[in-house]
């Protein structure tokens, strides 16, 4: 018996759909995707200035100049002052048997690693004392039911869990590392996290950012990658110890992993993974009610990590680092890559250059002409000196740059305009070479200071200088 007419329609309707890359189970359907191939070129508009290949590591956070890098049993640390000659100060050993780290923060003098036991997902913190960058020691361990979801804003770490009634929110003041204390858990109810429906399965993923947090509720899988988002929830951080939320983004993924993701302004900069492909992704969310995706752009890797940098952003995927333009948000343009000889699984941000992870660390420069940043010589400055911050004017936060021919103390510290310490950002022996700090804008006591103009003075065994800046609120 033949096929009518009209069952051929929707046999061949059905087909379409399925085979079609642009079709999406998810609320916010895509405006357009493009597929993006391996670049064939080692490189365009990037140029590799340093590599360090003595040891192996996935991540790497970088504070001052130096480098903090992981593997899965392995802390290094290394020196980036000449980023065309990294030297590793120290490797520390940082897990027993049965233990495997999965994620590294810094915050001050010390350095927390999350491991993983026995591939069960769940683990404990190492605290490692990273004063002396040649001999990191072990002070304390924190037990945790998550080895991963953990984010660190300011002196506070905070950790999603769940027990077998609810979703919740652990908050740990690490302002002493050596005895953390743990504050009251923020639940469901308390901060009204749960979404407005009743589906909720867990609180899955947390992105730290400023003083604001955003929480993605729906069912998880392990590590980071997480389905069936329900909403995500905005927090406003300022204040750890009472954490208030901002505002709820409808925002309905039904089989999405989230990779990475960043949060600017009206927009979400997001990698995710759907259908088994990875992908970048800009949302508009200036109506959280009404999320807009303008774009979804395929492509044919693995990604690990992405980076917003002004109009840029930049993507560490399998064997290559990719720069977007994102000028225009319905069209970001592919301006830049450079081809590395393994997965590039994580990136940092250096004296305008990009530092990634891709079995050992590898500095490369994007060049000025698309970025429109400066590179300076790489070699030792032959003479102290303190940078004016950027940006300046500033809000929130603002960098500041300082230069010291040989190995010395350094002391940063802000000032008011009354000459009051508002805040001292760095008192610690630094080596010889260019840095960058940052200044969140906040005081001693993790307040925030109000407008107005500011002074830094850097002070050196040998040197002494003073600068004025301006917050705006």
């Amino acid at each position: 018996m033949g096929i009518n007419r009209i069952t051929k329609f929707f046999i061949i309707l059905y087909f379409i759909i399925c085979s079609s890359p642009l079709f999406s189970q998810d609320q916010i359907s895509p405006k357009k995707s493009n597929e993006i191939l391996r670049p064939t070129d080692e490189s365009l508009n990037t140029t590799l200035i340093g590599k360090w290949t003595d040891g192996s590591c996935f991540q790497v956070e970088i504070k001052d100049s130096l480098a903090y890098c992981i593997s899965s049993d392995t802390l290094y640390v290394v020196n980036l002052s000449d980023p065309a000659n990294p030297v590793m100060l120290s490797s520390t050993a940082i897990t027993d048997s049965g233990k495997s780290a999965r994620k590294l923060i810094i915050n001050n003098t010390c350095a927390f690693i999350m491991n993983e036991i026995n591939s069960t997902h769940k683990g404990e913190i190492s605290i490692f004392d990273i004063s002396d960058p040649y001999n990191p020691q072990l002070i304390n361990t924190l037990e945790t039911n998550d080895a991963v979801r953990i984010n660190c804003n300011n002196d506070y770490l905070f950790i999603p869990a769940r027990d077998s009634n609810t979703s919740f929110l652990r908050i740990i003041d690490i302002t002493t590392p050596s005895n953390p204390v743990e504050l009251d858990s923020i639940g469901n109810h308390s901060l009204s996290l749960a979404p407005t429906d009743t589906m909720v399965d867990s609180l899955l993923f947390i992105k730290v950012q400023d003083d604001h947090a955003y929480f993605f509720h729906g069912e998880w899988q392990r590590y980071i990658m997480i389905n069936h988002v329900h909403e995500t929830i905005e927090l406003d951080i300022s204040d750890p110890r009472n954490p208030v939320t901002k505002r709820r983004i409808n925002l309905i993924l039904n089989n999405p992993g989230i990779i990475d993701i960043c949060f600017s302004g009206d927009y979400i900069y997001s990698l995710m993974n759907t259908d088994s492909r990875d992908g970048f992704s800009i949302i508009n969310i200036s109506d959280p009610s009404n999320p807009v995706r303008l774009g979804f752009w395929w492509n044919a890797f693995q990604l690990y990590r992405l980076l917003i940098i002004d109009n840029f952003a930049y993507i560490a995927a399998t064997e290559c680092i990719r720069v977007f333009n994102i000028d225009d948000k319905n069209n970001p343009v592919q301006v830049g890559w450079y081809n590395a000889e393994s997965h590039c699984t994580d990136m940092e941000t250096f004296l305008n250059n990009i530092v990634f992870a891709s079995e050992g660390l590898y500095i490369i420069e994007t060049d000025s002409t698309i970025t429109g940043v400066e590179h300076d010589e790489v070699r030792t400055p032959e003479s102290y000196k303190l940078h004016q911050n950027y940006p300046n004017p500033f809000n929130p936060e603002t960098n500041i740059r300082f230069s010291l021919p040989e190995n010395t103390n350094v002391n940063i510290t802000v000032y008011n305009i009354l000459g009051r310490k508002v805040r001292e950002l760095i008192n610690i022996f630094q080596p010889a070479g260019a840095h960058e700090i940052r200044w969140d804008g906040t005081n001693e006591q993790g307040q925030k200071a109000a407008s107005g103009i500011y002074f830094y003075r850097i002070k050196t065994d040998k040197f002494s200088k003073v600068r004025k800046m301006t917050l705006i609120r």
